[in-house]
């Protein structure tokens, strides 16, 4: 079973960029949202063993998908663009993991893989 991915980013070239990044490194499986409240619809808990977000986005931004994810989903790691979101005074409390996106191919090494 391959990795599934939810990538939410408003740039449509951001999540080419990232979706080439995640294909380097095998994964294949791959949903996209185009904003925040996009990102909220599609994610329900189990289908996605990656989140991947960006901070500034329409609608509902990184820290409201992270805030929203987490409500329904303790476990699913959340990787967010984090060089904006440690301006958010008390972020660093939140229990979600951060690279600073587009997610280099070897740091997307590290995304859990199903056996």
């Amino acid at each position: 079973m391959s990795t599934r991915v939810l990538v939410a980013d408003n740039s449509s070239t951001m999540r080419k960029i990232i979706l080439r990044s995640l294909s380097a490194v095998g994964v294949s499986s791959a949903v996209e949202a185009a904003d925040g409240d996009e990102a909220i619809k599609l994610f329900n808990p189990g289908d996605f063993d990656l989140v991947l977000t960006d901070w500034n986005m329409p609608g509902k931004n990184g820290l409201e998908v992270i805030q929203s994810i987490r409500a329904r989903d303790a476990n699913v790691p959340i990787i967010h663009d984090h060089y904006r979101s440690r301006k958010v005074a008390g972020f660093g409390s939140d229990p979600s993991r951060g690279f600073r996106l587009p997610c280099q191919a070897i740091h997307c090494r590290h995304a859990p893989r199903k056996a």
